[in-house]
């Protein structure tokens, strides 16, 4: 929680920022460090505030990250992973993952390694940046080998209904991915998101010997498939 002095301090710096309009102070160096411009916009990216940036907000964000980074720090103290990871922007949250793991967080179970693994990979967009990574958590080399715990109990259950075989379907540039679907219109919004014209692949798999998992949290019907079987046997479809 935020101490009542840290939420004082960010509500006058949130109100500041409307009244003035010059003499703002500059961002701290770890903030300036993650400046990011294009020809229209410059935006913060930082592992715990992505957001646009303006002069007036300076102080505001220089607070802000003062007060995420103590919270932070309690959490890794109560090796409290989750909120850990909550604490940290979506696309920063592979590279908190592997840090935790890799300095202060012990998993209690295989359960709970799998849980904060699971719920970072159906979070994250643009798995295709970070494959080796992927590969790293999700395939033993971290050292846990029971990636369908993953899988919720309706995931589960709906996992263990389906066929010996079935087909799955990718919507992207290539078909070198982890992530395929059961539902052919889904890879073809995502083939079709933001605007753009990617192909739409099918496959058809083994269950016990081509995938590890679904998943439903995003109304995806996602497969999660074997990093052997990733892009092997595809049909281009769209």
């Amino acid at each position: 929680m935020i101490s009542a002095e840290d939420s004082e301090e960010l509500s006058r710096l949130l109100k500041d920022r409307v009244i003035k309009t010059k003499d703002f102070p500059p961002l701290i160096p770890e903030l300036q460090e993650r400046l990011v411009k294009d020809e229209i916009r410059q935006m913060i990216h930082h592992p715990l505030l992505v957001t646009f940036h303006h002069d007036q907000d300076n102080a505001y964000h220089n607070k802000l990250i003062e007060v995420r980074k103590k919270i932070l720090g309690r959490h890794i103290a109560n090796e409290n992973i989750g909120s850990y990871l909550v604490m940290h922007e979506r696309p920063y949250r592979l590279e908190a993952l592997i840090e935790a793991l890799h300095s202060w967080w012990n998993p209690a179970s295989e359960k709970e390694y799998w849980d904060q693994v699971g719920w970072v990979y159906t979070d994250t967009e643009f798995l295709y940046h970070s494959m080796e990574k992927w590969k790293y958590l999700l395939f033993g080399d971290s050292g846990y080998l029971n990636n369908n715990l993953m899988m919720d109990d309706e995931e589960k259950e709906k996992y263990d209904s389906l066929p010996e075989y079935f087909t799955v379907y990718r919507g992207a540039m290539d078909p070198d991915g982890y992530s395929w679907t059961l539902n052919e219109d889904k890879a073809r919004w995502f083939a079709s998101r933001w605007g753009k014209d990617l192909s739409v692949f099918s496959k058809k798999v083994n269950k016990l010997e081509d995938t590890i998992a679904y998943f439903n949290s995003r109304s995806e019907e996602e497969i999660l498939l074997n990093e052997d079987h990733r892009y092997v046997d595809y049909e281009l479809i769209a």
